[in-house]
């Protein structure tokens, strides 16, 4: 029942997921309510719907919602994704990473990981990976970590960097290190230069910090593999030397900013530059226009139009607001104001604070 809610959600809200319930076909298995008479068969959404789960990948245009292209080579349903300019990476139920580039595509099978040339389908290269399905990941800083229902987290899973006799920023990968601290499944990672936070089905949070495990200086270390050295130490050092720096700087309390004297006219002029932004509803407009218009029913391929149709109806109360004689001057003033604002104050504090 939280799947189908979950997805109906999504096709609800999202016209992406809405063009592909279309295409898929999945309204007759949405939004049906329970016969009163109650003689559905037990679990009849779920058994028309689990053949639906597809095992590609599939780009769509989010303006025409059309489907530009589709990778394959997923043998389970497709858990989590990532994407940039450059490649798509994705993690399967069937124990692979997939990803995904314009000149090459690497491809895991079950434990192991395979890369091959797309134009000539010469093969790469082979590395161990995972035992069981790809339950979450993140691709950073050209770096992929990985977490499994093996219990493991995989890093680096690869790296992406060029190489001279192949295409040009053709990915290369390097066995992963596989560190083991969970009991049960890992389903959410994020990572930084410093430290991988994961968690995991046993109720646990684990903090995984590269600079001061001992383990993390071997020469096997995701640093090395990044920079293409072993002689990584000045950056280590350097990174140490920033983290101390970092908590050596004084934290002040929000309490305390109000009641420094030195930056209380700074922090009046912020706080009442924001509460003009907020109850106005800029910033609503800004950052939710999208979602609004879509809300209302308004077709999204017309949504760009409404925006511009926006944009005249403000210009116009400009012009009408010049034919009172003092209004100008009302409106020279506001504006000198709020750049003045900013200007003397700490402008990227109202960005902070949002």
């Amino acid at each position: 029942m939280l799947w189908k809610k979950l997805i109906e959600r999504m096709v609800r809200t999202d016209s992406l997921w809405r063009g592909l319930s279309e295409r898929r076909g999945w309204g007759q298995y949405l939004f049906k309510n329970k016969p009163p008479d109650g003689t559905a068969p037990p679990n009849s959404f779920y058994r028309a719907l689990y053949p639906k789960i597809i095992q590609d990948i599939e780009i769509w245009d989010k303006n025409t919602l059309e489907c530009k292209r589709i990778l394959t080579g997923h043998t389970g349903s497709v858990l989590c994704l990532q994407y940039d300019e450059r490649v798509i990476i994705t993690g399967s139920s069937d124990s692979t990473v997939s990803i995904s580039h314009s000149n090459s595509c690497q491809r895991a099978t079950r434990a192991k990981v395979k890369v091959w040339n797309t134009s000539t389908c010469e093969f790469v290269r082979t590395l161990n990976g995972h035992k069981r399905g790809i339950a979450c990941l993140q691709y950073r800083d050209r770096l992929v970590v990985s977490g499994s229902s093996d219990n493991t987290i995989s890093y680096p899973f690869c790296t992406c960097k060029p190489i001279p006799h192949m295409a040009k920023d053709m990915i290369v990968s390097s066995d992963p290190i596989q560190i083991q601290e969970h009991s049960g499944r890992v389903f959410r990672l994020q990572f930084d230069e410093f430290q991988i936070v994961s968690s995991s089905h046993d109720d646990t949070i684990l903090i995984w910090d590269f600079l001061n495990d001992p383990a993390a200086q071997a020469e096997s270390t995701p640093l090395h593999r990044f920079l293409g050295t072993p002689d990584v130490q000045d950056v280590i050092e350097e990174m140490k030397e920033e983290q101390r720096s970092l908590s050596s700087v004084e934290m002040v309390s929000v309490w305390q900013l109000l009641r420094d004297r030195s930056v209380r006219w700074q922090t009046l002029s912020v706080v009442v530059v924001n509460a003009g932004m907020q109850l106005s509803g800029i910033d609503a407009i800004w950052f939710y226009t999208n979602t609004i218009f879509e809300n209302a029913g308004i077709p999204v391929s017309q949504i760009p139009y409404t925006t511009v149709g926006t944009g005249a109806i403000e210009v116009v109360a400009g012009l009408i607001g010049t034919a009172l004689p003092w209004m100008r001057y009302v409106s020279v003033v506001c504006v000198v104001g709020i750049i003045a604002g900013f200007c003397m104050g700490p402008g990227s504090k109202p960005s902070a604070a949002q």
